[in-house]
């Protein structure tokens, strides 16, 4: 029997809000919930509400370095820009600035014209302290007639 960790539907309904638990519950029952949830990736290492949990459980639990080894150990993760970017945290804490930087660079071009890659870019350009380039992408961003 699943603990309620181990089950696909909490962890899939709960998963946005692990990056809000912190270390609020403690490192103890953290890592037990950790545990859970490598559980399901082993199970199914296509359920990505897994990754984003247990990354978000690692970062509050301050393991960069096992966070980044979660997020490395498969390369259809780094598909998505929101993984791209935790991991580019994680190397930055860890002392990889130069990781970190190449992968904030890849979105300041932004060339596309699509909303999503807009918004990658400027919060590129801000993670990386380029305050002009983030200014100028805001105020693209909010002079936009739609958001849809």
């Amino acid at each position: 029997m699943h603990s309620f960790f181990g089950n696909k539907d909490n962890v899939r309904v709960l998963s946005d809000g692990f990056d809000l638990l912190g270390d609020q519950s403690g490192s103890k029952k953290i890592s037990d919930i950790c545990t859970d949830v490598r559980g399901l990736i082993e199970e199914d290492d296509d359920f990505y509400p897994a990754f984003f949990s247990l990354e978000a459980l690692l970062t509050s639990l301050h393991d960069d370095q096992a966070a980044i080894s979660l997020i490395s150990h498969d390369s259809r993760i780094m598909d998505y820009p929101i993984f791209r970017f935790r991991y580019a945290d994680h190397c930055r804490r860890v002392g990889d600035t130069i990781s970190s930087e190449e992968i904030f660079r890849s979105y300041v071009p932004g060339t596309s014209e699509s909303l999503k890659d807009k918004i990658y870019g400027f919060l590129a350009a801000g993670r990386i302290g380029n305050e002009g380039e983030a200014a100028l992408r805001w105020a693209a961003l909010l002079g936009r007639e739609t958001w849809g």
